[in-house]
């Protein structure tokens, strides 16, 4: 069983999406909690991603993303948006083997 990683990721400046992460990172899944802190939702998307596209996830709130038919993620591809700057996710994922 391939070991999980934590980390976290803020918006600095909501309204413009963030990366999950800043380089390639291949996982087999990878499953996410808006911070319980965090005032408002968390947009999950691509690079476009705002309040506009979907309703987002509330604090506390989980997703969880498996690996498609190619089995594997990549967590650059992912991108988050904040209402509020400073809000953000705690990400968990299993690295890609």
């Amino acid at each position: 069983m391939p070991p999980v990683v934590g980390s976290e990721k803020t918006v600095t400046s909501a309204g413009t999406a963030e990366t999950l992460v800043a380089s390639q990172t291949l996982v087999q899944s990878v499953t996410m909690r808006a911070k319980r802190s965090n005032t408002t939702n968390i947009f999950l998307g691509d690079s476009d991603v705002d309040s506009s596209q979907n309703d987002g996830f509330a604090p506390g709130d989980l997703i969880a993303i498996p690996a498609g038919e190619d089995g594997a993620i990549d967590l650059v591809g992912i991108w988050i948006d904040a209402a509020t700057n400073g809000e953000g996710v705690d990400f968990w994922y299993s690295p890609f083997q």
